[in-house]
């Protein structure tokens, strides 16, 4: 791996995401997902929504206070994909509530 492969901003378009690898490794073990649902702590990224549409997935359960801890410059794209997953069907629901003990994210730690 080159090093600015692995740092700054473009980082994300150089690695699958763990909803992709989610899809991609189902797919490689053949295990159905038409129909199923996904957990995820926050929403999907453009290419996620595409994978979760194309996999057939039809329900998405997110977390909300990680939602909400989103870093701005994301949100964007986070809206768009919204409305790829509306148009195609895809349900969500955003649990509110704790789900563990800590999380780490954009460098912040906080109660899960």
């Amino acid at each position: 791996m080159k090093d600015y492969m692995l740092k700054g901003e473009n980082k994300h378009i150089f690695f699958n995401h763990a909803e992709q690898d989610a899809v991609y490794k189902a797919a490689k073990l053949g295990t159905k997902t038409e129909g199923k649902t996904m957990v995820m702590p926050w929403l999907p990224c453009i290419r996620c929504t595409n994978a979760i549409i194309s996999a057939g997935i039809r329900k998405l359960i997110t977390h909300k206070q990680m939602i909400e801890r989103t870093d701005n410059k994301w949100k964007y794209e986070l809206r768009e994909g919204l409305k790829l997953l509306s148009e195609a069907g895809v349900s969500i629901v955003s649990y509110d509530g704790k789900v563990g003990e800590r999380a780490y994210m954009h460098g912040e730690e906080w109660e899960a």
